[in-house]
């Protein structure tokens, strides 16, 4: 498998603005204005978080249609790790949607899956989203701020795949995604754990370290008393 991450330009943000502002003017002139915030917030995040030109090339009508479909993935979350595919009317290519509160290393593990594929697969766009859910459902979404719940949204394209059968790497990402959400939900103990020797360290210096890799400089795995 050949992974793919482009490089972005000026230009890369002149389009971003003119579908931001094009997918607007669609929204308002939309007969319902139920969605509308949530699917801006999404179209924000989606292109500022995009690593292709894939999301530019398409027309706002295309780009608004993958978002409605994105949105109804996201709607509602009833485990750990959501995948899904996507196939979109005349794209020769396959997609799996992917969808888990945020953690370190999401992309890495799911990279490390994606580069045992013979396909040659591109990480379209990986955005962190504050959301607000209740048992679940989706009551709001924006792009990421201090308030609510991060969770990762990450788009893989299978580049000139159509209809891929991708049970075994659903299978894969689900497995491998499962244990980063593991060594998520202990990382505030370990760093409480961590932050336990600036408590007892000898000097400034030793403090200062400390501090340091509390910073996000470290990310402590498991540790011995």
């Amino acid at each position: 498998m050949e992974l793919v991450i482009e490089e972005r330009g000026k230009s890369f943000g002149k389009v971003h603005h003119a579908r931001i502002a094009e997918i607007h003017r669609h929204l308002k002139s939309a007969s319902s204005q139920e969605d509308a915030e949530s699917l801006l917030a999404l179209a924000d995040a989606l292109l500022t978080y995009s690593h292709s030109h894939a999301l530019l090339k398409l027309t706002s009508k295309e780009l608004l249609g993958w978002l409605e479909a994105f949105l109804d993935f996201l709607r509602h979350r009833d485990e750990e790790v959501m995948i899904s595919t996507f196939q979109p009317e005349n794209s020769s290519s396959s997609f799996l949607l992917v969808n888990t509160p945020d953690v370190p290393y999401l992309v890495d593990s799911l990279k490390n899956i994606l580069q045992q594929l013979p396909q040659r697969a591109m990480v379209i766009s990986h955005p962190v989203l504050t959301v607000h859910r209740s048992n679940g459902r989706l009551e709001s979404l924006a792009k990421k701020t201090d308030s609510g719940t991060r969770e990762s949204f990450m788009l893989v394209q299978f580049e000139g795949v159509r209809d891929l059968d991708t049970a075994g790497i659903e299978e894969d990402i689900r497995r491998v995604l499962l244990v980063a959400q593991t060594v998520g939900r202990q990382r505030k103990e370990l760093e409480e754990k961590l932050g336990n020797l600036a408590q007892i360290a000898e000097n400034q210096e030793q403090k200062d370290f400390v501090e340091w890799l509390l910073e996000g400089n470290f990310i402590c795995f498991g540790y011995a008393a």
